[in-house]
């Protein structure tokens, strides 16, 4: 029984192992310390931390708690399960601590995310005497990027080279890590070149490349791989990958992808997933569909990368269609997934599917995640359910510009001046700084409702209160609310003066005021100017054949452009 108990952990199947230590205590079969250190490592494998706490009851009882391999096993349990009151009261009751001891222990901080802990745990079994290995100056690095802590990744090298590791393939791969990751790329490239080049070091240079948003030489340094017969793996083409997407660089994504098929790799769904974001990240939507339809398992990853895919094109439906089907294939959304489904649903302005969306994510309990809550006021907000968006802006945890502007347009959109006004309001007491956006919502909603001199003065308010220079979008709203009062001077004085060159918005504004309000000449005037300035510019035509048409005035130019375009 005691060789199968060790057998079935050394195959990974942890479940298996209670089942023998449960048979095993049916049986009464005596237990010794090779049975139990199985038996907590499966518990630690699967997390069972009840089945583990009950182990160690037995361990108590049988007076066998001193051996130091139960004893360090037991400190792994607790500290992978997350209870480091009890870890830390079984290290303290060791007899006897060795390095496995202290490794256990920072390896349990490590998987949780406290590397502080790390590092207090390597500064006292320094204090000890205790000499760290490879695996803790390992832990040490990791926290050190984790923590962004360049400073104490030098005096963690130093430490390295001083108990003489700095050959050791695997911390010269954490120390690049390190370094890139650190956006230290100068000393990464140096602990690169000064030892041997394994596909391990390759990569750690790769990724922090990678991440420091250096695409090109990402595949600088796969070509380089190649040139030296080094083998790309699955790393490496990954990362190669999201290089050519970054780039929309199709043609090398296009080789890189012939040397997945040649190795074998085109299987793997991490590999299927990125090609399908790299094709549809250089304008190649139909391969990207070609490579989803023949992954042969697609799980959340790749379905979210497709579905995103649809969402960055603009598409709408498709997007829900995606995320009908992978429900069907019983694959859970992510986070990712429910942005990219209510960015969809905003733009087709399906409140109803909007509703579904947001109950499902009420049941998988993710409101409270800032940016699931965000896209929700977003949703709401474009769907003209300005209630919801509300209630929903309310209860988000971390309000980003993006729910606050998403509602300021919706409200602007449906004319509610007051609402706007008091957002804004409240973002100046939050001591938040409004952006462009807000501006915009703000200087629209004045438009719609004809609040010319508050117009004006949010106008001002932004460049010189917030150093916000006015933009295209600005300028237009503020010649559309002078157009819309019927200040049709003042609006052509802002059109002469704009630092950007007018857009069709922009006449189509001071056309359709000079109609409103009656004044042909003014808007001829508009006309020569914008022809004078572009003579392609076929959408004015239109407007001012209707101009012409209401005060029965005949022009060569707009006459003969309705001809040409089969108009009356």
């Amino acid at each position: 029984m005691e060789f199968t108990n060790g057998w079935y952990m050394d195959h990974d199947l942890a479940e298996e192992v209670m089942e023998c230590l449960e048979q095993m205590i049916l049986e009464c079969i005596a237990s010794n310390a090779t049975t139990f250190v199985c038996s907590l490592n499966a518990c630690a494998s699967l997390r069972a931390i009840s089945n583990g706490q009950k182990i160690h009851k037995i361990i108590l009882e049988d007076g066998i708690d001193g051996d130091s391999f139960i004893g360090n096993t037991l400190i792994d349990l607790y500290a992978k399960c997350g209870f480091f009151l009890e870890a830390r009261d079984v290290f303290s009751e060791l007899l006897e601590r060795s390095i496995m001891s202290w490794n256990a222990m920072a390896s349990g901080y490590a998987e949780h995310g406290l590397y502080e802990e790390v590092f207090d745990i390597f500064m006292k079994m320094q204090l000890e005497g205790e000499t760290p290995d490879a695996i803790m100056f390992i832990r040490l690095l990791k926290g050190c990027v984790h923590l962004q802590s360049a400073e104490n990744g030098q005096l963690i090298h130093a430490d390295i080279a001083l108990e003489e590791y700095e050959k050791d393939p695997f911390v010269v791969s954490s120390l690049i890590d390190m370094y890139a990751k650190c956006g230290m790329l100068v000393e990464a490239q140096e602990v690169f070149e000064e030892n041997d080049q394994s596909v391990v070091s390759w990569n750690a240079l790769i990724t922090g490349y990678l991440e420091q948003g250096h695409s090109e030489e990402v595949l600088r340094l796969a070509e380089k791989m190649c040139a030296k017969s080094i083998h790309l793996d699955v790393t490496t083409f990954i990362c190669s990958l999201k290089a050519c997407a970054s780039l929309g660089a199709k043609y090398m994504g296009y080789e890189f992808h012939t040397g997945i098929c040649k190795r074998g790799f085109e299987g793997d769904i991490s590999i299927g997933s990125m090609l399908v974001d790299m094709y549809a990240k250089s304008s190649s939507l139909d391969e990207a569909e070609h490579i989803f339809d023949t992954l042969q398992v697609r799980n959340t990853i790749s379905w979210t990368t497709l579905l995103s895919a649809y969402s960055d094109k603009g598409f709408s439906e498709e997007p829900l269609y995606c995320f009908e089907n992978m429900m069907l294939e019983g694959v859970c959304p992510d986070v990712v997934t429910y942005i990219c489904s209510l960015k969809a649903c905003g733009s087709l302005g399906a409140i109803y599917k909007g509703q579904e969306l947001h109950c499902e994510i009420s049941k998988e309990e993710l409101e409270e995640d800032a940016y699931v809550g965000n896209s929700l006021v977003d949703m709401y907000a474009k769907c003209g359910a300005l209630e919801e968006a509300q209630e929903v802006f309310e209860e988000v945890g971390v309000r980003t510009l993006v729910s606050w502007s998403s509602l300021m347009a919706g409200y602007a959109c449906q004319g509610k001046s007051k609402s706007v006004f008091s957002l804004l309001d409240q973002m100046i007491i939050e001591n938040l700084k409004p952006d462009k956006v807000i501006f915009l919502s703000v200087l629209s909603v004045c438009g719609h409702v004809g609040l010319v001199e508050e117009g004006h003065l949010y106008f001002e308010f932004m460049n010189e209160y917030y150093g916000i220079f006015p933009m295209n979008e600005h300028q237009n709203c503020m010649i559309d609310l002078l157009g819309r009062a019927g200040q049709l001077q003042e609006a052509v004085a802002m059109l002469e003066t704009m630092p950007f060159q007018p857009d069709h918005v922009t006449w189509n504004s001071i056309l359709g005021a000079c109609q409103k309000w009656g004044d042909p000449n003014l808007a001829k005037h508009v006309f020569d100017h914008a022809l004078g300035l572009d003579e392609r510019r076929a959408s004015l035509f239109i407007p001012m054949s209707n101009i012409y048409t209401d005060f029965c005035i005949y022009d060569d130019k707009t006459s003969a452009f309705i001809s040409l375009s089969g108009g009356e």
